[in-house]
């Protein structure tokens, strides 16, 4: 399983945890340029830490290789308002 199968997995399981909704902000920040307060990874568990800084390297090898052209939100199927750089929990 890659990491974006492990991060939509534990994001849809439980979207409104603590956890959960920092590595969404990972991946929004990502995908909108937006900025992410890096205390906020400090203070995640050892899993969700590893899992944040997996998803980031691998965003970073896709944009610097060319491979993904859809983003890294794209293949967790989440959807957020790129202006306001929030997601979209209505679906």
């Amino acid at each position: 399983m890659t990491e974006f199968e492990r991060l939509r997995v534990r994001i849809h399981a439980n979207p409104e945890g603590h956890a959960e909704r920092t590595l969404l902000d990972v991946v929004v920040a990502l995908e909108s340029g937006g900025t992410l307060d890096v205390a906020r990874l400090y203070a995640l568990d050892y899993e969700a830490f590893t899992l944040a800084v997996d998803v980031m390297r691998s965003w970073w090898l896709q944009q610097h290789t060319g491979i993904a052209r859809n983003g890294v939100a794209a293949q967790l199927d989440v959807r957020f308002d790129r202006r306001a750089g929030t997601p979209d929990t209505n679906g």
